[in-house]
């Protein structure tokens, strides 16, 4: 339980991280 509790934290943060580049370059493509 808590081993899949700390994934899940860790693939949320992943998620952000993965947005914010993104929006970085789509932001630099423009």
């Amino acid at each position: 339980f808590l081993l899949q509790q700390f994934d899940n934290e860790l693939s949320r943060k992943l998620n952000e991280v993965v947005n914010y580049i993104r929006r970085q370059r789509c932001s630099y493509l423009r």
